[in-house]
């Protein structure tokens, strides 16, 4: 039996809605989601997280704890960037344990855990804190599609996952670029050495994942996460009611009810006139282009949408092709938060400049010098010298970052404090992670 984990909530929201669904607009449904016996029903990233504030004016750990109070039988799952956690930098070991036990006090019971880079070395210490709390860690790899990455390389990191630890190894493909012949040797190779279930998180950019699912699934695979159909395809994952109803009378029919199913999809057809500002033609196509640029769908959204402030909007395509060169000149990291984000800025800048790194992020020069983990290929050094000098040598470091940084927590929580924010010890962690938009967040809250 194949099982489901739902991502309406999470990556449907995200990658086709910019993460703009209200809590109130969730609760409606969410008992009904509640039923339908789903493997997990993933809700929180950050994204969710950061939105929430910015935008919706909403606390995202009171949003995480309602939702639990609605679906009390289904394990909610929260996605988290390894060492980053919801932020844009590495956060210190201290954080990590803290940060872990609140989300599973307010809720969280799966945690879907990536690093960026593929970086092994922040992965072990978020995945024994998941452990430490007595959640389930899924562990994930991300994909991509370089001169570095292989099916043997692929299944080493599943195993060094397997090692740390990790309850289920999670192969997510953002960009929707694994192909199904690759999903079957992959998924093959993997379960004939690992004893954790295999999950595949695919999207649909390219029009390959059902197919690739399907595959998968024939290989051996044990968990596939998709999104009800009002917000799966394109940008986002294959539809629910596809795999399940694909599925119907074999062996692997995950045995889910239809008309729940339907329900639950009728309920999200109807949100799709009040969120339609959100939603842009080029996220509902298919983007035969995320083969060079490998973009994650979510990303793709929060581009044009950061590109509109620029008044930029209009250099778009110029951005995406400027990604791939980038990619190649900073190690072929694959793309997710925040590798996906300092790639994609640095390409914008240097394509509204008209001149490659005339402007660099700080965001750049962190990510050379090391500071967000190791680039699964090399830097070259006419790249190191333009971001970081003609001393270089000097900035760079090749240990885990997160042993270079000192506990933060009792810093942290007195700032917080003597800025009057702090009413839950949560309120320590939303500071931490985002301090400016916490700062206004809270103080208007209190």
């Amino acid at each position: 039996m194949i099982k489901i984990t739902e991502q309406a909530l999470r990556d449907g929201n995200q990658s086709l809605m910019a993460s703009r669904m209200t809590i109130d607009d969730m609760l409606p449904i969410a008992s009904r989601m509640d039923q339908v016996g789903f493997f997990s029903l993933e809700v929180w990233s950050g994204s969710v997280f950061e939105c929430c504030m910015r935008f919706l004016n909403e606390d995202p750990w009171e949003r995480l704890k309602r939702l639990k109070d609605k679906m009390p039988r289904t394990p909610l799952k929260v996605l988290t960037r390894a060492q980053n956690l919801f932020g844009f930098r590495i956060f210190p070991d201290d954080v990590v344990y803290e940060f872990t036990k609140y989300a599973v006090k307010n809720g969280c019971n799966v945690f879907s855990i990536f690093d960026s880079l593929n970086d092994m070395r922040n992965m072990e210490v978020p995945i024994k804190a998941v452990k430490k709390e007595g959640g389930i860690a899924e562990a994930c790899m991300l994909y991509a599609i370089n001169p570095v990455y292989t099916i043997d390389k692929f299944v080493e990191i599943g195993k060094t996952l397997e090692g740390f630890g990790s309850d289920v190894f999670s192969i997510h493909d953002s960009s929707g670029i694994l192909s199904p012949s690759v999903a079957y040797e992959l998924v093959s190779r993997l379960k004939k050495v690992l004893k954790i279930p295999v999950c595949l998180h695919f999207h649909s950019t390219t029009g390959m994942a059902m197919m690739s699912y399907f595959e998968g699934i024939r290989a051996g695979a044990d968990i596939v996460d998709t999104s009800i159909s009002p917000l799966s395809g394109g940008a986002s994952l294959p539809a629910t009611e596809g795999v399940v109803t694909g599925f119907m009378g074999t062996a692997l029919d995950p045995k889910l009810d239809l008309k729940l199913l339907d329900d639950i999809r009728d309920y999200f057809s109807k949100l799709w006139e009040k969120y339609s500002s959100y939603y842009q033609r080029v996220l509902f196509e298919l983007d035969l282009g995320a083969f060079f640029h490998q973009l994650p769908s979510g990303m793709l959204s929060h581009l044009i949408f950061q590109l509109k402030q620029q008044n930029a909007v209009n250099k778009y395509e110029q951005v995406l092709k400027e990604v791939p060169v980038v990619l190649k000149d900073f190690g072929y990291p694959p793309l997710a938060t925040p590798s996906s984000q300092i790639v994609a800025v640095q390409a914008a800048m240097n394509v509204i400049t008209g001149k490659r790194y005339q402007v660099i992020p700080t965001e750049t020069k962190n990510y050379v010098r090391g500071m967000y983990g190791k680039p699964p290929g090399e830097i070259s050094e006419e790249v190191k010298v333009k971001v970081l000098g003609k001393d270089w040598e000097k900035e760079l470091i090749d240990d885990r970052p997160a042993d270079r940084l000192k506990d933060e927590l009792p810093k942290a929580e007195e700032e917080a404090r003597k800025l009057g924010i702090v009413s839950k010890p949560e309120d320590v962690l939303t500071y931490i992670f985002y301090p400016k938009v916490a700062q206004e967040f809270l103080t208007k809250r209190r």
